[in-house]
């Protein structure tokens, strides 16, 4: 009985020195976690950079396209009627509120290609705004003030796209916008020695938009303007129209060919939630007039499908074009 009482009051004291010192040691702290919080203030895909009070916003697109062309002519060069192409591009907006407004800034890179080896990244945008002001690398206002194009088809218009450097301001109240700026346009040639200078002016609401603008081509020193209006009059169908005119060779019209105008019409109309079909007319007074009509099927959120047929007086031109948005 002694030997068996000995040992269980060693075994006893062994417990309480060890617990005491259990008791005593430093027990380790997980770090804290800081985890993504959603920035729901500028809509939906936002989030806090970790740590500041900065929005950030990452999207784009992968899109392959193939168009077949029958037109006169078409092919003998390079023996095929057939063209494939493919477009990669990342869009990147960090945003947060100041004083003086919201401060934002967007990059856009993007890659193009017709080959495998062909294709190459750049900045296609780089814009920083705070409030009304805006400069950067974007696309004209000659382009962005109006439908950009007819109902966002491919073959989408004589509306005369170009990029530029810009430096604008813009005063926006109860669906009343104005701008004014300057820019350099980037034609791909040598640029003017001074930038041009636009304005313009738009109205819209839940029933669409219209504006107008006047641009002047520092280089030819002539005067260009535009109209457009966007009307949805009733649900699921939308109209669109612009119209373009210069006193002569501008940037602005025909890439400075000398055209006196160009024009187009067209609708949308959403046939499904996830189908809409839609038809455009387009004239240039220095180029060939067409007729297009396509489909835009949304297979499933974030897949598109869109076939269009383009019709001038000598052929077609077949397109198909597949876009995987996020």
């Amino acid at each position: 009985m002694k030997l068996k009482s000995l040992l269980l009051g060693s075994a006893a004291a062994m417990i309480a020195v060890s617990g005491a010192q259990a008791a005593d040691a430093p027990i380790a702290e997980p770090e804290p976690m800081e985890y993504v919080k959603v920035c729901d203030m500028y809509g939906s895909g936002w989030f806090f950079i970790p740590g500041t009070e900065t929005c950030l916003n990452i999207g784009g697109y992968a899109r392959v396209e193939y168009d077949y062309d029958t037109r006169d002519g078409v092919g003998t060069v390079v023996g095929s009627e057939g063209d494939w192409a493919y477009r990669a591009r990342v869009n990147i907006q960090a945003r947060n509120e100041t004083d003086l407004g919201p401060l934002n800034s967007y990059i856009r890179l993007q890659a193009d290609g017709g080959d495998p080896e062909d294709a190459s990244v750049l900045i296609d945008r780089m814009l920083i705004s705070l409030g009304g002001l805006a400069f950067g690398y974007n696309d004209t206002f000659w382009a962005r003030s109006g439908v950009y194009g007819l109902n966002g088809a491919i073959n989408d218009g004589y509306y005369q796209f170009d990029q530029s450097l810009m430096l604008e301001y813009t005063y926006s109240a109860n669906g009343f916008g104005a701008t004014i700026g300057l820019e350099q346009v980037d034609t791909g040639t040598d640029a003017a020695e001074s930038p041009n200078f636009y304005g313009g002016v738009r109205y819209g609401g839940s029933w669409g938009f219209v504006s107008a603008g006047v641009a002047y081509d520092s280089l030819t020193e002539e005067l260009a303007y535009r109209a457009d209006a966007v009307v949805s009059p009733v649900e699921g169908l939308t109209l669109e129209a612009f119209y373009i005119a210069a006193d002569g060779p501008t940037v602005y019209l025909g890439g400075g060919s000398g055209a006196d105008y160009a024009w187009g019409v067209g609708f949308d109309y959403a046939v499904m939630d996830n189908l809409s079909v839609y038809a455009l007319y387009t004239d240039e007074d220095l180029a060939e007039d067409y007729f297009a009509v396509g489909l835009n099927w949304g297979v499933v959120p974030g897949l598109n499908v869109q076939p269009e047929v383009r019709v001038e007086d000598d052929g077609e031109i077949y397109h198909l074009r597949v876009v995987r948005s996020f």
